[in-house]
C-alpha cells in the first residue's frame, strides 16, 4: 500500500510543477536582490548622468580652432570661445591657462572671467570660482549666461557645505516579454525526464508598475584628507499587473565612511536590506561592503569594490524552498574608467561572487566581465549602455530536476537614454517651470539571456522601462 501511495505521488507532484512557476523560484531568488538593487542604483546614476550632462554643457558652445586664436590673438571674446574648445575637449588646465592669459590684458572681459569662472569650478577650485563669477555684474551677462553663473554659484554653494542632503523620488512602468522566466524549450527536467510546461508556467509577459524613493547624507568631518560620513535609506515597490506572485516591496539602509586624498578615494561601510514577495517576507540581507579608487592620470582611474552579504532567505507559498539559498556571498570587482573626452566615461571591469548556500545544489562560483559607456550629450541628455557576461558553476546537483551539475553562462545588455524636462520643453518652444525643469525622464531597454546545460534555466527576457525621477539637493 506505501508503494502504491509514492507512486501517486510522484506524477501528482510533477503535474503541480509543470503546471506553476514554482519550479523556477530557486533561480529567481538569487535573482531577485539584484534586479531590485539593479533597479535602485539605475535611478541613481540616471540622476548622476544627467547632472554630469547638465555640468559639460555649461561650457559647451560653437568649436574654435587653434588657427583662428592664431590669427587673432588678443581677441576676448574669441578666447573665451578657444577655451570652452578646450573644456570640450577634457583640457581643463589648458583652457584656465587660455584664460588666465587673456584675463591678465583684459581684466574686464566679461565673457572669459565667466568661462574662467566656470573652469575653476570644474577642478574643484570652488573658493576661487566662486570669487570670480561673484566679481561679475548680472547686468553686463546676456539672460543665458547669467543661468550658467547662477547655476554654478548655487552648485558652489551645496557643495561647500559640510551636511549635504538629498532625496530622490522616481515612478514608472516596465513591460517584461518573459517575467516568469520560463524555459526557452517549453520543458522542464524532473528526475531527468523532459516535461513539457503548462498552465502558468509557460511563458508570461506582462507590465509593472515602480517607485523609487531614497535620502542621501553626507557630512564633511572638516579634515585634511577629507573624511566624511554618508548614509542612505531607500524603499522601493514594485507590482505586477497579471503575475501578483512577483509583486516586490523592498528596503533599505546603509552608512559608513569615506576618505579623499588627492588621486585616492576609499569607502567603506555596512548595509542592510529586506524584501517582501507577494506580501510575504521573503528575504533579509545585511553586511558590509568597501570601494577604492585610484587615478592614475587625468583621464585613467582604477577601482576596486568587495561586498559580503549574509542573506536570509524565508520559504513563502511561491517559493517553498526558499532557504536552501540562504547563505554567505562575497563579490569582488575590480577594473578601470577611462575618460576618452569630456563626453565619454568607459568602463571595464571583471568580477568574482562565491556563494555558500545551505543547500549545495544553490552554491556556486560565478565569473563576470562588464562594459559600460555613458556618453554626455549636453543640456542634461545622455545614453549609457552596459553590457556583462557571466560564468556560474554550481557545487552540486539538484536531484529534483536532474543528476547533472548545473552550469550557466548569461548575459544583459541595457542601454538607457535620459533627457531633463526643461530640455524637452525648449526643444518644442515652451518655458516650464522651474520646479518641472529639472525632473528627468529615462527610457530603458533591456535584454537579457540565459544558457545553461539543464533546459530548466535556458531562458530569455526583453525589458522594456520607462522613468520619471527628480533629485532635489538640500
Amino acid at each position: 500500500m506505501r508503494a502504491r501511495s509514492v507512486m501517486l505521488a510522484v506524477p501528482v507532484a510533477v503535474m503541480a510543477l509543470v503546471s506553476s512557476s514554482a519550479w523556477a523560484q530557486p533561480a529567481s531568488s538569487e535573482r531577485a536582490l539584484d534586479d531590485q538593487r539593479r533597479l535602485s542604483e539605475g535611478v541613481r546614476e540616471t540622476d548622476a548622468a544627467s547632472r554630469a550632462a547638465m555640468e559639460r554643457g555649461l561650457t559647451g558652445g560653437p568649436e574654435v580652432t587653434w588657427e583662428q586664436v592664431r590669427r587673432n590673438p588678443d581677441d576676448p571674446g574669441l578666447n573665451a570661445a578657444w577655451a570652452r574648445t578646450q573644456i570640450m575637449r577634457g583640457d581643463l588646465l589648458g583652457a584656465s591657462a587660455t584664460l588666465e592669459r587673456i584675463l591678465m590684458r583684459y581684466p574686464a572681459a566679461t565673457e572669459a572671467r565667466l568661462v574662467h569662472g566656470l573652469v575653476l569650478f570644474r577642478l574643484d577650485d570652488t573658493t576661487t570660482a566662486k570669487s570670480e563669477l561673484e566679481s561679475i555684474d548680472p547686468a553686463q551677462l546676456t539672460p543665458a549666461q547669467r543661468a550658467e553663473r547662477d547655476q554654478v554659484l548655487a552648485q558652489i554653494e551645496q557643495r561647500t557645505k559640510r551636511l549635504r542632503q538629498a532625496v530622490t523620488i522616481a515612478l514608472g512602468s516596465h513591460f517584461d516579454s518573459n517575467r516568469n522566466s520560463s524555459p526557452s524549450s517549453g520543458e522542464i527536467l524532473i528526475n531527468n525526464l523532459p516535461f513539457t510546461l503548462e498552465g502558468s508556467a509557460e511563458k508570461r509577459a506582462d507590465w509593472g508598475r515602480v517607485g523609487v524613493a531614497s535620502y542621501e547624507f553626507d557630512y564633511d568631518l572638516g579634515t585634511d584628507p577629507r573624511l566624511s560620513l554618508f548614509g542612505a535609506l531607500n524603499l522601493l515597490g514594485d507590482r505586477q499587473s497579471t503575475l501578483k506572485t512577483y509583486d516586490t516591496v523592498a528596503g533599505g539602509a546603509t552608512t559608513g565612511v569615506r576618505y579623499v586624498d588627492g588621486p585616492i578615494g576609499a569607502q567603506f561601510g555596512a548595509f542592510w536590506n529586506s524584501m517582501a514577495m507577494n506580501d510575504d517576507y521573503y528575504l533579509s540581507d545585511y553586511g558590509l561592503d568597501g570601494r577604492f579608487t585610484y587615478r592614475l592620470a587625468p583621464a585613467w582611474e582604477a577601482f576596486t569594490t568587495l561586498r559580503l552579504d549574509r542573506q536570509v532567505f524565508h520559504n513563502i507559498s511561491s517559493d517553498q524552498v526558499a532557504t536552501d539559498s540562504s547563505g554567505v556571498v562575497l563579490t569582488s570587482w575590480f577594473g578601470g574608467v577611462w575618460h576618452p573626452d569630456e563626453a565619454h566615461n568607459v568602463s571595464l571591469s571583471a568580477g568574482f561572487a562565491r556563494r555558500n548556500a545551505a543547500a549545495g545544489y544553490m552554491s556556486n562560483d560565478r565569473w563576470a566581465g562588464r562594459l559600460g559607456d555613458t556618453w554626455l550629450l549636453g543640456k542634461g541628455q545622455f545614453i549609457s549602455a552596459v553590457a556583462e557576461l557571466g560564468v556560474a558553476l554550481y557545487d552540486k546537483s539538484n536531484p529534483t530536476f536532474s543528476s547533472q551539475i548545473r552550469r550557466d553562462s548569461d548575459g544583459r545588455f541595457d542601454l538607457t537614454y535620459g533627457v531633463p524636462v526643461g530640455t524637452v520643453a525648449e526643444t518644442v518652444g515652451l518655458d516650464a517651470p522651474d520646479q518641472l525643469r529639472e525632473v528627468i525622464l529615462s527610457v530603458t531597454g533591456e535584454y537579457y539571456r540565459s544558457l545553461s546545460n539543464l533546459p530548466n534555466y535556458t531562458y530569455a527576457n526583453l525589458r522594456t522601462q520607462a522613468l520619471v525621477s527628480r533629485r532635489w539637493e538640500f
